[in-house]
């Protein structure tokens, strides 16, 4: 793919929304995007603020959920698609069962970030996540490494079937992207309605 040309749109509220859009680019197939990114899906931000990922959903024509304690962009809150929780990302839980999308770009430690997206992810609360591992410390590799498998143990324990990629993409700076899929249809007392 080369060095990604995409433009910092002068309306989104931060350069972040490059990472998330990049990451679309990367992980879903073009031919796939009508049906994987189509308007009118639900789609959660996990630490939103100000709404640099968030812009990049709601430029797709999503209902999204952005969930911060700090304020969203007011140009953003102006389109009618946002709802701002102001909670802490790591104790939201989705009060509906048709989340197409969770994303999450929270500075935190790459083990609780990646719990979190597990379970996310085993209780059926998104089909597909994107989402960041922050990487300050020495052992990088070794450290996504972990987090990776983990997270695929725990899809594993709990009978998840998912699709896993990871890449440093362009614009990340010290981070990992991460992109899951649920692969599998609905099961009977989770909260999934596929």
């Amino acid at each position: 793919m080369g060095i990604p040309r995409l433009k910092f749109p002068s309306d989104a509220p931060s350069r972040s929304t490059l990472k998330l859009e990049e990451a679309l680019h990367v992980f879903i197939p073009e031919d796939e995007w009508d049906e994987r990114l189509a308007n009118g899906m639900y789609a959660v931000d996990l630490g939103a603020c100000p709404g640099g990922w968030t812009y990049q959903l709601v430029k797709r024509n999503m209902w999204v959920y952005s969930v911060d304690n700090g304020p969203m962009a007011q140009s953003l809150m102006d389109t009618g698609q946002v709802t701002w929780l102001r909670e802490d990302g790591f104790r939201y839980r989705p009060n509906r069962n048709n989340i197409s999308w969770m994303v999450c770009d929270m500075v935190e430690k790459p083990a609780k970030v990646t719990a979190l997206m597990a379970q996310w992810l085993v209780n059926g609360w998104c089909r597909e996540t994107i989402f960041n591992l922050k990487l300050p410390m020495k052992k990088r590799y070794e450290e996504v490494s972990h987090n990776l498998a983990y997270l695929q143990a725990q899809l594993d324990e709990h009978g998840v079937n998912a699709q896993i990629q990871a890449r440093q993409l362009y614009h990340d700076r010290e981070e990992v992207t991460v992109h899951v899929r649920r692969l599998w249809a609905a099961v009977g007392g989770r909260r999934d309605e596929r």
